[in-house]
């Protein structure tokens, strides 16, 4: 008879180190959870979970932007996006935060 000893989890879950293994690891995630004693569930579930978050960081980014100082000019009264498909979309500038963060999520800009 094969005696297999399995590790304890530890008490608290550190899912991201355990993604980071797994994915060095020749295991599936199946066999990598029978080794650690996992639930294979959760650790599907928590890996979901950390790629979608993966994402939305991969997703925002920032350009530089050069400012060309000009004569004197009247301030804007919106800000203007210009979105990778090439529409504009002007903001005024007196918008609550809470009304634009609906409009940047819709728009992929923010997660």
């Amino acid at each position: 008879m094969i005696h297999i000893e399995q590790q304890a989890p530890p008490k608290t879950t550190d899912w991201y180190q355990l993604n980071t293994e797994w994915e060095a690891s020749p295991l599936s995630q199946k066999d990598f959870c029978l080794e650690k004693n996992l639930s294979y569930a959760s650790f599907v579930s928590k890996r979901g979970k950390i790629i979608k978050k993966r994402k939305c960081v991969l997703k925002s980014h920032f350009s530089r932007v050069t400012v060309a100082h000009s004569k004197a000019i009247e301030a804007p009264s919106a800000l203007r996006l210009t979105l990778p498909s090439g529409a504009c979309l002007d903001i005024p500038l007196s918008i609550d935060m809470t009304g634009l963060k609906p409009i940047l999520v819709l728009l992929g800009v923010i997660c």
